[in-house]
């Protein structure tokens, strides 16, 4: 602190007092001065000093009736006040103090005396401001934080709002199971889903669509990432397979044409991995592009479809390919995500196709409603309760 930057008023009715005062303080402080107890509130108002050295015996106002009209002044009321005077009366000492005094110098003054009292009580003047503007800032910066945490809420409220809007979206036009039962029922198929979503936006995602004389399409689909951005590229591509769905295509020209619409819009390091199926009566043709090989359970028995492709998103012409089977009553298809797999337990070891593979040879003998909602409770228990880091998806297509 320095208070050289410090201001005192000075008052004092003998000018003498006045000269002396000028003397002593001249090199130290900036100081004003006034000869009697109005000129003295004048400038007190008007100047807002750092420290009051204020004479007790004045004529017509003395020190203590100026002592107390400027403390019953806010705007003055704060100045810290040092009596002069030459009296040294407890009864006076106490009076002064009860008005709002912080101290008395004695006169004759001693100059060390006078300017250690001075630098002190201006060091605690100047200190009590940078307190009271670092509350001011405080309080301030707290309000600031308060506003921007309530426009945060509000936004995130807003997305929030906006992700189960998305999430409802996402459930009626890409997972609609009622429309995939309905369509597949009507093909000879029995439809059968568990899905649990990351977020409230799943980045999983199938679409089932009437191919009339063609047999019934089936797209499914792992985007890469979660919620909102995995849910725009979704209905991107469910835009594409509308304006597809009647076109006679392989199921392998319909994961080029979805490759060609969405690989200069995906974000760099993002991919899609996708099957599209076409059943057609017993038949059933497959082309994958990087998802997880599906599997096949037919009278106990347990086997992998073993047709393999590039993710989508990453190269304008992946290598892709197809292959068709026959399917008989009782079999089941087995299409899952890669959030099964990739499920790990407390010593972060993965679950593994090996051990998917396991699970459902274990629960071959029950039927594929019962084999669905077993799903969940293994993964729990393999996990063993945590959380899972990726949307879980597996469907079963079983031939009637």
């Amino acid at each position: 602190m320095d208070i050289a930057r410090g201001r005192i008023l000075v008052v004092d009715d003998e000018p003498i007092n006045l000269q002396i005062m000028r003397h002593i303080l001249k090199e130290h402080c900036n100081a004003a001065y006034a000869n009697n107890g109005s000129k003295a509130i004048e400038l007190a108002e008007k100047i807002k000093p750092d420290l009051i050295l204020l004479d007790v015996m004045m004529p017509e106002m003395d020190g203590f009736e100026v002592c107390s009209l400027l403390k019953k002044n806010p705007e003055t009321a704060e100045i810290p006040v040092i009596f002069l005077t030459a009296k040294v009366e407890t009864e006076d000492l106490l009076r002064g103090f009860t008005l709002g005094a912080v101290d008395y110098i004695t006169k004759p003054f001693r100059k060390e005396e006078l300017l250690a009292r001075v630098k002190t009580h201006i060091r605690l003047r100047q200190t009590e401001e940078a307190l009271r503007c670092a509350l001011s800032e405080a309080e301030e910066a707290k309000m600031k934080a308060e506003s921007a945490l309530q426009r945060n809420l509000q936004m995130q409220e807003k997305m929030h709002r906006d992700l189960e809007a998305g999430a409802r979206m996402q459930k009626k036009f890409l997972t609609g199971q009622q429309e995939a039962l309905a369509l597949l029922q009507s093909r000879g198929y029995r439809f059968f889903v568990y899905n649990s979503p990351f977020t409230s936006v799943s980045g999983d995602f199938f679409y089932p669509r009437d191919m009339k004389e063609h047999g019934a399409g089936f797209f499914f689909a792992d985007t890469c990432g979660h919620g909102l951005p995995a849910a725009l590229i979704s209905m991107r591509i469910l835009g594409l397979l509308q304006s597809l769905a009647r076109c006679e295509r392989s199921p392998q020209a319909y994961l080029e044409a979805v490759n060609q619409d969405i690989c200069d819009v995906m974000p760099p390091g993002n991919f899609i991995t996708a099957a599209y199926l076409i059943f057609s009566g017993d038949r059933v043709c497959i082309s994958n592009a990087g998802n997880p090989l599906p599997f096949i359970l037919s009278q106990g028995k347990i086997s992998e479809i073993d047709v393999r492709g590039m993710p989508l998103g990453i190269i304008s012409s992946p290598p892709l390919s197809e292959q068709e089977w026959k399917m008989k009553t009782g079999d089941r298809l087995i299409l899952y995500s890669d959030g099964i797999i990739e499920s790990k337990n407390t010593k972060g070891e993965m679950l593994g196709k090996e051990g998917f593979r396991h699970f459902l040879m274990q629960k071959a003998g029950l039927d594929s409603k019962a084999l669905r909602d077993a799903v969940p409770d293994m993964l729990s228990r393999f996990s063993g309760g945590e959380a899972a880091e990726d949307d879980i998806t597996m469907i079963i297509i079983e031939k009637k």
